[in-house]
């Protein structure tokens, strides 16, 4: 959770669980692959994994025990009892349940592909003048890569097609409310839950939580009227970052708006200078975005390894930072401590 570029180092870790309990007690099963490929949701793997450990003698329960808990908790009943059987069939036969996963790998996404989704994104975002600010950016960035670059591959404008559309894509609270309402995550509820369901959101707007010195704030919970509201408030994604914008005025949205305006000059200004040996620093500067992660104190939290990285590639240019002068020490003040994680819901 600190360093989100961390190695977990799986296969170390599963050494000393072997070390510990014995080779022959431990066992293992990429529940999660196989829950997604069979069942199409990752969120299978947990009763895969109950069904393996049952197939094994493991879990002291019977089987019409766990399949009437299945149907008793009411939640995706078909898929779930599904998930128990793939396990306990994974147990006693596996080379077959991998025949049944097995599928051609997705072709891996072309620049023009990446390029199309991510205008798409962001025309949904924003507008069509919003993606065009993007493809202009990329379309210099290439037609400049392309006198530099001759095997093809492209991977300066890739990271830029990558960076500058996550940069323009911040999520603030027209596209929390655009996300929520554009039917997708009614139709997941449709898909996971039966009957009549009441929405209730756990969130933290800004406007109306201030967290207290040293603490986080404290979400506050919201009924289904909320949902009707968010409808509304994605309508008013045309207000982002205009005089009328009743949230843009806060230093987190100025920052934000000013890190994508800090990255086209940076990428601009680098251009002109593109060879052999500056492609290599070129690319990483252009891909930093991606390390820039999570929302409020924990994107700021991401920012100064940013930084000091960003610095050191730009002295090979011989520039300073960019996008240090995006992040204000008012940024940093205004949400030290507050607490913008992902806004959550529960249904019942």
């Amino acid at each position: 959770v600190r360093d989100p570029d961390a190695s977990l180092h799986a296969e170390a870790l599963a050494a000393k669980l072997a070390f510990a309990a014995g080779a022959d007690a431990v066992e293992s099963v990429d529940a999660y692959d196989l829950a997604l490929r069979l069942l199409g949701d990752s969120i299978g793997a947990n009763l895969l994994l109950l069904g393996y450990a049952w197939q094994r003698g493991r879990v002291p329960v019977s089987l019409a025990a766990l399949e009437r808990a299945i149907e008793l908790n009411a939640v995706a009943v078909d898929m779930n009892r599904m998930a128990l059987h793939l396990g306990r069939l994974t147990a006693e036969s596996p080379r077959l349940v991998l025949e049944l996963a097995e599928e051609p790998a997705p072709p891996a996404m072309t620049l023009d592909a990446l390029i199309a989704h991510r205008s798409a994104h962001l025309t949904a975002y924003q507008d069509v003048a919003y993606a065009a600010r993007y493809q202009d950016l990329v379309r210099r960035v290439r037609e400049a890569e392309a006198e530099s670059c001759t095997d093809g591959s492209m991977p300066l404008t890739t990271a830029v097609a990558r960076g500058y559309a996550k940069l323009l894509s911040y999520k603030d609270e027209y596209e929390v409310a655009r996300l929520y309402t554009d039917g997708r995550f009614q139709q997941a509820l449709a898909e996971s839950f039966d009957g009549e369901l009441r929405l209730s959101f756990h969130m933290a707007p800004p406007l109306l939580v201030k967290a207290k010195t040293g603490a986080l704030p404290v979400k506050l919970r919201y009924g289904p009227w909320l949902f009707t509201a968010m409808k509304w408030l994605a309508r008013g994604k045309r207000l982002r970052g205009t005089w009328a914008d009743p949230f843009g005025r806060t230093a987190e949205r100025r920052m934000e708006r000013a890190l994508a305006e800090r990255y086209a000059e940076m990428i601009e200004k680098l251009l002109p200078k593109l060879d052999a040996n500056t492609l290599g620093p070129a690319i990483e500067l252009a891909a930093l975005p991606g390390r820039i992660r999570g929302f409020g104190h924990v994107k700021l939290a991401t920012l100064p390894a940013v930084l000091a990285r960003e610095a050191e590639l730009l002295a090979e240019f011989g520039e300073q930072s960019f996008l240090a002068h995006a992040v204000p020490e008012e940024a940093l003040r205004e949400t030290a401590g507050r607490h913008r994680a992902s806004p959550l819901v529960t249904a019942r």
